[in-house]
């Protein structure tokens, strides 16, 4: 039995934008500024729907009690 890895959600721009519920001049910033991972393929950038989820997770400002 081989096991295979699963693929890795790839979401297209519009619909990363869709996901963050951000606007599209803020994520083509974070792309500019390396804030956030992509691929790259030619000239259409990917977005991970798992890198997106830690992006979220790791922006959480905690409050202290």
């Amino acid at each position: 039995m081989s096991r295979r890895k699963s693929s890795p959600e790839l979401l297209t721009f519009e619909e990363a934008v869709a996901y963050l519920n951000v606007t599209s001049a803020w994520l083509r910033r974070a792309v500019a500024e390396r804030r956030i991972s992509y691929l790259k393929f030619n000239r259409l950038l990917r977005f991970d729907r798992a890198v997106l989820d830690a992006f979220i997770r790791d922006s959480v400002v905690r409050i202290a009690d």
